[in-house]
């Protein structure tokens, strides 16, 4: 990458919308951190890590640490506690980290209710995967008195445990469940657009108006305008990128979304294979929210790259 400026004049930053979360009832915390978000959009990007391994090397190489750590509710799953038992204090852990002034963003490898193939070679705990299921989400929802359905209320009714912990915290949580739907790698994707956005209604109101939690910014990790399930239950737009060249500014994928976006929502880099080359990204005209990388990946990046992004003035 060239220092000289680029041969075309990028696009002037875009706008975030009016970055009012979607749930009505969205606590003071939560509605001033989405505003937050809005109001740094286009100008500058906030730094993020997948779980705290990261935190001591990034450290050691910057001398900062991330604004954002992400954290999974995976072990929160039922059909991993029916395994594993409950995590120690995980969640405990992460409002440890919000009482020290990092965002918190949330995911949730969720392992399939029911019907893991649990063999040798698609074994229990990767019961998130399409190929480690036979888990039928169309069927699911056809028969809501069935005991699928039964099983995936009970799945999500888990998880509101873990958040409501967050939430009696008063900690907002950037809350990324449901990722990466189009590849179809994990199970709820596998059974196509209309499917998962009914899945995607049912969590929001099982969460918001069922268990009443109002800590929660709905953050959707899909890109294909065919997987959306609409403004009114999504708050910001994420992407989750592995690039073989971590200099790239992924600006093919950028471009759809700011067209489709701009004005209406953030967009957001919620996964990165790495530290991504933000200066250049931003330069090229591409601003992502924030970036987070995906734990072990920080290994991919050298100690300079490290320092120098997370000392960027923006």
């Amino acid at each position: 990458w060239s220092t000289s400026a680029p041969s075309y004049s990028p696009s002037p930053p875009p706008s975030p919308g009016p970055c009012i979360p979607v749930d009505a009832l969205a606590t003071e915390k939560t509605k001033s951190l989405l505003a937050c978000i809005g109001k740094n959009y286009g100008r500058m990007t906030y730094s993020g890590q997948q779980e705290l391994k990261g935190f001591p090397i990034i450290q050691a190489a910057s001398g900062k640490l991330p604004a954002i750590l992400s954290g999974d509710l995976m072990d929160y799953s039922p059909t991993r506690v029916a395994h594993m038992g409950l995590p120690k204090d995980y969640t405990e852990s992460l409002i440890t980290q919000a009482g020290k002034g990092h965002i918190l963003s949330v995911m949730w490898h969720w392992n399939a209710p029911n019907h893991l193939l649990d063999s040798k070679e698609q074994p229990w705990w990767s019961g998130f995967y399409t190929k480690a299921t036979t888990f039928d989400l169309t069927a699911t929802l056809a028969d809501p008195e069935g005991d699928d359905y039964a099983r995936m209320i009970r799945d999500i009714d888990a998880i509101a445990i873990q958040l409501k912990k967050l939430s009696d915290a008063d900690v907002p949580v950037l809350w990324r469940p449901l990722h990466e739907v189009e590849g179809g790698w994990f199970w709820w994707g596998a059974a196509g657009p209309d499917s998962f956005k009914k899945l995607w209604h049912i969590l929001y109101d099982r969460l918001t108006v069922h268990h009443e939690l109002h800590n929660l910014i709905w953050v959707l990790t899909s890109e294909d305008p065919a997987w959306y399930p609409g403004n009114d239950v999504v708050d910001i737009i994420g992407v989750d990128a592995y690039p073989s060249d971590l200099s790239d500014a992924l600006m093919s994928r950028w471009l759809p979304l700011r067209a489709r976006f701009d004005g209406v929502k953030p967009i957001a880099l919620c996964e990165f294979g790495g530290i991504p080359d933000i200066e250049k990204m931003q330069r090229l005209g591409v601003w992502w929210s924030w970036f987070c990388t995906w734990e072990d990946r920080l290994a991919k990046s050298p100690t300079s790259i490290i320092t120098r992004i997370y000392n960027s003035p923006s």
